[in-house]
């Protein structure tokens, strides 16, 4: 797992821990996406730094992927995510968060850490089909656009 300074990822004996802060960016039946190269879909975000907020984190995320500033945005739930990557156990906790963007939004031709970002809407109807990370999203994701969600999920099982 690979952290910049100052985020708050941290290696112990038994695995990593991750602390990030997750974006929905819901508009009418959409939300917006970021597909990997390998064809992978995640919501928006990113970790949080040390000494910052979710509320500060989940803004800068957004000004750095985005290119908006001052977004509304408020918490729709809690994720404790426990999975493995490259054969390392990790525990990520991420405050979530709707976020209102402006009616007719269109996602620039983002970067970040110098990487190109490729941003999509994507109807929610077709979230079920996609190779959409964290899985369970699949399943869960309107919970988050209409309410208040605490979702645990341990690899395949979810409570």
């Amino acid at each position: 797992m690979q952290a910049d300074k100052g985020d708050l990822t941290l290696k112990t004996d038994e695995g990593f821990f991750n602390h990030r802060v997750v974006c929905f960016c819901f508009q009418n039946d959409k939300i917006l996406l970021e597909k990997n190269p390998k064809g992978f879909w995640f919501p928006l975000g990113g970790r949080i730094k040390f000494g910052e907020t979710s509320l500060q984190s989940v803004k800068r995320e957004i000004a750095e992927e985005l290119h908006i500033e001052n977004v509304p945005c408020e918490l729709a739930g809690y994720i404790e995510n426990f999975f493995s990557e490259n054969g390392q156990p990790c525990h990520e906790v991420s405050p979530c968060f709707r976020i209102e963007l402006p009616q007719g939004f269109t996602p620039p031709k983002a970067t970040t850490e110098g990487k190109e970002i490729n941003l999509e809407w994507v109807n929610l109807n077709d979230i079920p089909n996609l190779n959409l990370y964290p899985q369970f999203l699949r399943t869960e994701l309107q919970h988050f656009k209409e309410g208040f969600k605490h979702t645990i999920f341990k690899q395949n099982e979810q409570t």
